[in-house]
């Protein structure tokens, strides 16, 4: 029996209109095949878990790094996706908002997706340092980033794979006469799922905070309570984050990030939506600002949605 040649043209046209939808879902949500590209570009980048993250220039404005001031920030941010470029939509900085590069050792103009972190989306960051120049705080803000996404906290203490990114990061910024001015730690989610326990966290996050101080970032460490990720997260994870806050060794509460758990704030149940970052981009703002302002204790135990 012979078909139409109608109903080809109509079958053919339905099915590439499908594709194209399924395209546009798949690119905003990650799903198969993006999130394949996506891994598959990234490892072509270097076999070595240490080079894993954005790095293409191609396009991007280089600038002189800024020289180490008490008018500079210089933002070391560390943890899994929701620290690097996997947010909902891109940013795109004000002057005055550097990119460290750590993969080449260069300054940057910021704007999402950042250089030096995984991920094709947009990130926390650069809207934090929007607001901390905003405000008077500082003339420069120079973001430093290197999380990784599904990173356990193991992989970034003493010993594991991902250790060596900050060292590179922070040798890298020496070379330039810049030291970190703030550690930014937003990582825990891939630890609530493995079902890591209080005590085992609580010891790689000192044993990462004392790598640090032995390289002498004498740098405020900011922790961040994140834990929840397609699941209700973990209250042993959120309380060894909690627990961390010391002020004798320099150790604040960052933003409670598990407070943004529904699906207005998480596009697809666990990475922040456009709505989520500019809520972010605030409380790490107030956190950062806190400990000059005698308010730290509070920023990263509870801040509610407004």
């Amino acid at each position: 029996m012979r078909i139409p040649t109608v109903r080809i043209v109509s079958a053919l046209a339905l099915g590439m209109l499908i594709g194209f939808s399924y395209g546009l879902v798949s690119y905003k949500f990650d799903l198969f095949p993006v999130t394949v590209i996506r891994l598959v570009k990234e490892a072509s980048f270097d076999d070595d878990t240490n080079r894993v993250g954005f790095r293409a220039t191609e396009g991007r404005l280089m600038l002189e790094c800024p020289a180490a001031g008490t008018d500079v920030a210089v933002l070391l941010i560390a943890g899994q996706s929701n620290s690097a470029n996997h947010g909902e939509t891109r940013h795109r900085p004000r002057q005055g908002v550097v990119n460290f590069n750590w993969f080449d050792g260069r300054c940057y103009r910021a704007e999402d997706p950042l250089l030096g972190a995984t991920g094709y989306g947009g990130s926390i960051f650069g809207r934090l340092a929007d607001r901390l120049i905003e405000s008077g705080a500082y003339r420069s803000v120079v973001l430093v980033p290197v999380g990784v996404n599904a990173s356990l906290i193991e992989r970034w203490a003493p010993g594991g794979d991902l250790n060596p990114r900050l060292h590179t990061a922070i040798a890298g910024l020496r070379s330039r006469g810049l030291d970190p001015t703030h550690v930014l730690w937003q990582q825990g989610e891939a630890d609530a799922m493995q079902g890591t326990d209080y005590a085992s966290y609580s010891a790689r996050l000192g044993d990462l905070i004392d790598d640090m101080r032995a390289r002498h970032v004498d740098a405020p460490v900011f922790v961040a309570v994140a834990s929840m990720c397609h699941n209700p997260g973990s209250q042993a994870v959120r309380a060894a984050q909690r627990d961390a806050a010391n002020l004798a060794t320099g150790v604040f509460p960052g933003p409670n990030s598990d407070l943004l758990d529904s699906l207005v704030y998480r596009y697809d149940g666990c990475h922040f939506s456009d709505a989520a970052l500019d809520e972010l981009a605030g409380w790490w703002f107030e956190a950062l600002l806190g400990p000059t302002k005698g308010l730290a204790g509070e920023a990263g135990q509870g801040i509610s949605p407004r």
